[in-house]
């Protein structure tokens, strides 16, 4: 076995372990365990899809699918990245007498997250069968491969980040209930004003969404070469982000 591989299967293994003991803290003490990861967005998709259909009276033949798609994932992208923005920074004492990859911190909280969201996602399928939608599998994978690879992303940057200015973790919580809201999960992009369409256009979860329903409900969008050059994209960011942290790691150790 090469020494290429040995390395990635221990690294493998550390960010696997550390992501299972993320799970397990986290609903440690609690009554519900595991069972908050699917009431909470079930209680998100009804408040908001009572909001969207009965106060603005705008509901859809797929109103309440395109939500719930929608604020399914989006739990899954902003407990990943609000979890590892403050990986780095709030361990401390792992970072500094352990030799471990920066990196690993903040990946395993998005891979912590991800395996509960597969859960989450059987559940989403279940009820939008229940509806008549059928997810296209092949956009379905690409779409979880672009969204993984790109909160994979967001959450390395960040938490580095965190480690030299601390109100990130701060802020990152208001930024993304912003971006919530600028993305097209309560509404269809045609409502947004054609001079406020550049908020859309250029927000990345915007699009994310975008490719989200399309796997999921069958709406027009991005076509699978265009969506495969974006997963190409993403992930060789990523590469180089996971780089960059581990490369300077003993800046991280001092500011720490």
């Amino acid at each position: 076995m090469t020494p290429f591989i040995q390395e990635l299967r221990k690294q493998s293994y550390i960010l696997f372990t550390l992501a299972r003991l993320k799970q397990k803290a986290k609903v440690r003490g609690t009554r519900l365990g595991y069972l908050w990861w699917f009431l909470e967005p079930a209680m998100l998709i009804a408040l908001y899809s009572y909001l969207v259909t009965v106060i603005f009276e705008r509901a859809g033949t797929d109103a309440i699918p395109s939500i719930a798609a929608g604020v399914t994932f989006w739990k899954w992208w902003q407990t990943s990245i609000g979890q590892a923005t403050k990986s780095v920074s709030g361990n401390k004492g792992m970072v500094s007498q352990v030799n471990i990859k920066i990196a690993l911190l903040p990946m395993s909280a998005v891979v912590s997250q991800t395996y509960l969201f597969i859960y989450g996602l059987l559940l989403l399928e279940t009820g939008l069968m229940i509806y008549g939608y059928y997810p296209d599998p092949v956009l379905l994978v690409l779409a979880l491969l672009l969204s993984f690879g790109f909160v994979s992303l967001v959450a390395v940057v960040l938490s580095v980040i965190n480690v030299f200015v601390r109100d990130t973790a701060y802020l990152i919580g208001f930024i993304m209930r912003m971006l919530f809201f600028v993305s097209p999960i309560l509404y269809d992009r045609n409502r947004v004003p054609p001079d406020y369409q550049w908020v859309v256009t250029y927000n990345p979860f915007a699009q994310l969404i975008k490719v989200v329903k399309q796997a999921l409900l069958g709406t027009d969008g991005f076509s699978i070469p265009v969506i495969m050059v974006a997963i190409v994209l993403v992930y060789a960011l990523l590469y180089a982000a996971i780089r960059k942290a581990n490369a300077i790691r003993s800046k991280i150790v001092l500011q720490l």
